[in-house]
């Protein structure tokens, strides 16, 4: 059954939907649905409906839902991904990749060497939260990850690092490899995964003992010294091999 996403609160006792602008166009021009069709209708947010059409033209699309749909795609781990904050274009796919591989949250992080290009007036978020979205519709997932501001390396605490039960930065410097560190855990104990990475021309020292003081685990990617949207994608998958996908 086709699967459609659009922005909506669910409350109990709504029993339809409008869908409007280009969705609903797509519905009724390109895939040339009638009323009586039947299809999922996501909201980005965990929650799915088999719904059915009632009322349809080119600028809207009136559906009555039917049931809740259990959408089994969800990961097994919340992966959360400190991005050293790079140009724009890097991070849009960033932002792509890691929705499709199913990441949980996203926050742009400003280190010593990423100072200069900050500028919150022009930080794109609404564009950024577009490109997830896009992503989802690709990938069929049925919500999008959270894209936060970007924030300061040294503002985050102790406290903010409680809820996670590993974290790992990648360090072209470190020696102890990724595989060596994940083959010693417990793979169940596993529910919630914090990743730094470090921005154009990498963290300082200083910043990774830092976040070493917060209780991660700094770790070899290999041989080869990844760009920074490479080796945010990379670790993601291999995380989400590991612990997520079983």
């Amino acid at each position: 059954m086709r699967k459609f996403f659009t922005d909506f609160d669910y409350m109990e006792g709504i029993d339809t939907l409008v869908i409007t602008d280009q969705e609903a166009k797509h519905i009724a021009k390109v895939l040339r649905f009638k009323v009586g069709d039947k299809f999922i209708i996501s909201n980005y947010n965990d929650e799915s409906f088999e719904c059915e059409i009632i009322e349809l033209s080119l600028k809207s699309c009136v559906v009555k839902l039917l049931n809740r749909v259990d959408i089994t795609n969800k990961s097994n781990i919340n992966i959360t991904l400190f991005q050293g904050y790079p140009k724009m274009d890097k991070l849009e796919l960033v932002v792509q990749k890691l929705t499709e591989i199913g990441v949980k949250e996203i926050v742009p992080l400003v280190t010593n060497r990423v100072n200069g290009k900050l500028d919150l007036e022009k930080f794109k978020l609404d564009r950024l939260n577009k490109i997830a979205k896009e992503a989802c519709k690709q990938c069929g997932i049925s919500s999008i990850p959270t894209i936060n501001l970007p924030t300061r390396l040294d503002k985050i605490t102790q406290e903010d690092m409680a809820k996670y039960d590993l974290i790992i930065i990648p360090y072209e410097k470190e020696t102890k490899n990724l595989k060596t560190i994940l083959s010693n855990l417990n793979h169940e104990d596993i529910k919630n995964v914090c990743v730094f990475i470090g921005p154009e021309g990498g963290f300082e020292t200083e910043e990774v003992e830092y976040i070493q003081s917060l209780g991660g685990k700094s770790v070899s990617l290999g041989q080869r010294i990844l760009r920074t949207e490479t080796a945010a994608i990379f670790i993601s998958a291999i995380l989400q091999y590991e612990f997520g996908d079983r």
